[in-house]
């Protein structure tokens, strides 16, 4: 177990949402695991990523993207502008385990409005971008595994900002009813506006969990998958999985 973990996120410099949900993260971290130190750095806010390691007081740290998907910051930003000395691990996302997160999501809102699973589908709803060939692959590869693991009618993914797209969400799933998961770290902006908006919400910002019908399905909508608490456990196996710091010797 190492020292001292930084929780790699996103951030917002308008939104505060997404860092109260990483640092309330952290804290839970820390808090399961009685180990060393659990800070957080961030793409666009302070303190910035090539200042991780002021975020504790250990000269080394695993480094845990807290991002949906393997894509472009994970593979390209993160590497550029992380300390050499924070060991970073896959993220949060891509783990086999977080699909249940996904999935407790689904089933906790669906007993909260009395939601029959049998006769409903599950909708999981990315960012997805142009800039990374696999930027929407984690959602599908969930989807995959629930349309296995979950006793939902139909599981489906869908996109902001690739195909298939959530603005023909309603028109893409053949239940009549859908719980929908958006797959993002916090209710910000993407989550509690954009999605439903696309969608076709009456209004927006949304306050999940929430349910609405839109042309013709019932919708019962949850709030971001990451504001699970089962994420800090997901966060932790990738902290246990790190590998250890290698060994400089000399000549």
């Amino acid at each position: 177990m190492p020292e001292a973990a930084v929780l790699l996120a996103h951030g917002s410099r308008d939104d505060p949402e997404p860092s109260r949900v990483v640092e309330s993260l952290a804290s839970e971290v820390e808090r399961r695991t009685g180990y060393g130190e659990v800070g957080a750095a961030y793409v666009d806010q302070e303190p910035r990523l090539e200042h991780a390691l002021d975020t504790v007081d250990a000269g080394t740290a695993v480094g845990v993207p807290l991002f949906t998907a393997d894509g472009y910051y994970v593979n390209e930003v993160l590497p550029d502008e992380v300390p050499e000395d924070v060991r970073i691990t896959s993220p949060v996302g891509t783990h086999r385990a977080f699909d249940d997160v996904v999935l407790e999501r689904a089933v906790d809102v669906s007993e909260w409005f009395d939601v029959s699973i049998e006769e409903t589908a599950l909708v999981v709803v990315g960012h997805g971008t142009p800039r990374h060939s696999d930027s929407g692959g984690t959602v599908r590869r969930t989807v995959d595994h629930l349309r296995r693991d979950s006793d939902f009618t139909e599981v489906e993914p869908f996109f902001l900002d690739q195909s298939p797209n959530v603005g023909d969400m309603t028109d893409g799933v053949e239940a009549e009813a859908a719980v929908v998961v958006p797959y993002f770290v916090a209710d910000g902006p993407h989550a509690t506006e954009d999605v439903p908006e696309a969608i076709g919400f009456t209004e927006t910002p949304v306050d999940p969990p929430q349910q609405e019908a839109v042309d013709g399905v019932e919708l019962t909508y949850t709030s971001a998958a990451f504001t699970h608490p089962a994420t800090a456990d997901v966060v932790v196996e990738r902290v246990e999985d790190a590998p250890e710091p290698q060994e400089v010797t000399g000549a």
